[in-house]
């Protein structure tokens, strides 16, 4: 259990079939905001989107919700390298519903991930994110996560170019 910036608990679980509805709607209303993640939207109906859940392989891939007051207010996807020249590291893409950034919840939903990532093997997990989000970069920093590259200009939105940083952190 967690504790949000103002005190109030939330838990991060893995995700279930019955959350791929509300995964769907995050995503939706994330990527209708343009600056967040870089989908536009779901990629999965919520039938596939439970499927994938159900399916998922627990040594491989790590989808994490955040939940709080009984409702779905992020989710954190991570997943392994598939290769034997990178088993060693995991990627994560994240997104929180508009009323639960900046209190905390995506702290709990990483550090969850890290530690199933430590539980599985992980040495190195890798995230990208816009040079624009500002907040999302200072939490990663705070968790020790450093820049190792930037993709100048990768993006255009709302007519303005946008460099895409990827950030890494050995566990």
């Amino acid at each position: 259990m967690w504790r949000d910036r103002g005190g109030v608990s939330f838990q991060v679980r893995m995700a279930e079939p019955r959350d791929a509805g509300v995964l769907v709607d995050l995503l939706n209303e994330v990527g209708r905001e343009e600056i967040y993640i870089a989908d536009d939207g779901a990629q999965f109906t919520v039938e596939q989107q439970a499927r994938i859940i159900h399916g998922a392989n627990p040594l491989w891939q790590c989808i994490l919700v955040a939940e709080q007051a009984g409702q779905v207010v992020g989710s954190l996807e991570m997943v392994r390298g598939t290769l034997k020249k990178n088993q060693h590291t995991a990627t994560f893409g994240m997104a929180l519903f508009p009323h639960a950034r900046g209190r905390q919840i995506g702290r709990g939903l990483v550090l969850t991930a890290e530690d199933w990532a430590r539980r599985v093997g992980v040495e190195k997990i890798s995230l990208a994110v816009f040079a624009t989000n500002v907040a999302a970069i200072a939490l990663y920093q705070s968790l020790g996560y450093q820049e190792e590259g930037r993709r100048r200009r990768q993006y255009r939105i709302r007519d303005q170019w946008v460099d895409e940083i990827w950030m890494a952190r050995w566990l």
